[in-house]
């Protein structure tokens, strides 16, 4: 079962992506707020969604932080966000993907990934 890393600090939106997540197979750990990378680490995610913006920091700046570690540079990154800027947001942070909010059930599984074997394949 792959894991994701769910950082989301609207509660609403952290159930119901971590529902959705979890019906299609996904085993998901969500925190509401940003955690420290060593934390990350230890959680070993197979991809990491991140609401742009949280309680204590941006999401794009611990996306960008997390691609320039060796550990995370080939881990998928979905930014999530209401900003309409999202686009060059995910661009600049390097993130894998993103996910513009409100957004549907299919949307959120498409943009998230399908597992294939052992690579992930975006739709």
């Amino acid at each position: 079962m792959k894991v994701t890393l769910l950082l989301e600090d609207v509660c609403d939106a952290l159930m119901m992506i971590k529902y959705i997540l979890e019906d299609v197979g996904y085993q998901v750990v969500s925190f509401s707020d940003i955690i420290p990378v060593n934390q990350i680490i230890g959680i070993n995610p197979d991809i990491i969604l991140i609401d742009h913006r949280l309680r204590s920091g941006s999401g794009a700046e611990l996306c960008s932080e997390l691609k320039a570690n060796p550990l995370f540079e080939n881990v998928p990154i979905v930014l999530i966000s209401t900003d309409p800027e999202i686009s060059s947001i995910a661009n600049d942070s390097y993130a894998d993907a993103y996910i513009a909010k409100p957004f549907g059930i299919e949307d959120l599984i498409h943009a998230v990934c399908l597992v294939d074997g052992d690579r992930v394949v975006y739709l």
